[in-house]
């Protein structure tokens, strides 16, 4: 069985102000670069929105805001050998 390892990151998005694709291209650039420094390349790749109620109460203080104010994308993907 090859070596595999997962990435995962939670991004808020700001409704009517974050640029979603871009968003979205860029965190599927990040794991492919990501992957290639260690070796690896990508061989499944997910995106899905997460309910605030899902996310750490904890980075309500570091935004500054409410948790509901955004909304909430989990990325991840699996790298193999």
């Amino acid at each position: 069985m090859p070596y595999t390892k997962e990435y995962r990151t939670i991004f808020p998005v700001e409704p009517g102000v974050t640029d979603v694709e871009l968003m979205r291209w860029f965190a599927r650039e990040s794991f492919e670069n990501v992957a290639a420094n260690d070796f690896l390349r990508i061989v499944e790749y997910t995106e899905q929105i997460v309910d605030a109620s899902e996310i750490p109460p904890r980075n309500a203080a570091l935004l500054g805001r409410p948790l509901t104010d955004f909304e909430w994308w989990l990325f991840s993907a699996v790298a193999s050998a």
